[in-house]
């Protein structure tokens, strides 16, 4: 309510939008993923108040932490121990550790890692098993007393075989194709797929966003958790960054005013049919709605 309070919004509001707050949120929530991010924030004048040139967000791997959880930037000059990297010229976030001992946090690809490794293994062997039963194998027979040179020729015309759809041979050498027998059934996609299944729910917490569903009902159950774990990352890099340089650029330009928060909107809007179908109810009932609920939620012109 007060005209400083609105003074340091409106100047924050201005910031976000020279920087561009959406880009820096979306490298910011890295984080999320490999633990930590940190930026540097680039100050200068503007408008006679200090403001953000720029927020860069930097390489993890140029950051380091302290014996006491102090941030620090490696350089050329220290790669062992670096420089303090202090307030307020820097910002970092660390999430998914269950205390407060761990700086670098615990990332998803923690949680990532081995189904990534079974997955990458997988397809591997996925390949090879269809190029050995998926087409016959090339088999070249040189008489004997064959020379070397005759023998690379004909590995050469056997290898040929993928490719070409003719080949020549040497007189008195021949090629068989080796078709390979195999009994059963090598589930290569069923593990592929379980993998991915495993990926899908360590980032989004569940799987039919990604993959088809079973019904409609549980598809909507799905994206609410999807829906839940978006607030949830947008109200971590909100805080974090409400806490350090929203409160470092008010404190700076506007002495003694409250420092105004940033927060996304992830909600639906709510279906206006049915908030006018229960006004009305409600309306029945000796409700009464102000001016000001009337804007917020149907809009201005009343």
């Amino acid at each position: 309510d007060r005209r400083i309070d609105r003074k340091a919004a409106d100047w924050l509001r201005d910031n976000l939008q020279h920087i561009g707050w959406d880009a820096r949120t979306d490298r910011m929530l890295y984080g999320v993923f490999y633990g930590f991010s940190a930026a540097e924030l680039v100050w200068e004048v503007r408008d006679g108040k200090l403001g953000w040139r720029a927020i860069k967000v930097r390489n993890r791997r140029r950051f380091a932490f302290d014996q006491s959880g102090g941030l620090r930037l490696l350089t050329p000059q220290n790669m062992t121990e670096g420089e303090p990297a202090q307030a307020p010229y820097f910002w970092h976030i660390a999430t998914g550790a269950d205390n407060d001992d761990e700086p670098y946090g615990i990332g998803l690809a923690h949680w990532c890692y081995w189904p990534a490794l079974f997955k990458r293994h997988d397809v591997g062997y996925w390949l090879t098993f269809l190029e050995k039963f998926g087409m016959p194998t090339g088999v070249g027979e040189f008489p004997a007393g064959a020379t070397a040179a005759e023998r690379s020729r004909l590995l050469g015309a056997v290898r040929a075989i993928r490719t070409d759809s003719g080949i020549i041979l040497p007189a008195g050498m021949k090629i068989n194709l080796l078709e390979a027998a195999r009994s059963g059934s090598a589930d290569y996609k069923t593990l592929h797929d379980t993998m991915d299944e495993a990926i899908a729910k360590a980032v989004l917490g569940q799987t039919m966003t990604t993959d088809n569903g079973s019904s409609k009902a549980q598809a909507d159950v799905h994206m609410d958790v999807r829906q839940d774990i978006v607030k949830a990352d947008a109200d971590l890099v909100c805080e974090s960054f409400n806490a350090g340089p929203a409160r470092w650029l008010t404190m700076f330009n506007f002495d003694g005013a409250d420092p105004p928060r940033v927060f996304r909107v992830v909600d639906e809007p709510e279906d206006l049919d049915a908030l006018a179908d229960r006004d009305g109810k409600v309306f029945a009932l000796g409700f009464r709605p102000s001016l000001e609920y009337v804007r917020q939620q149907y809009g201005d012109h009343w």
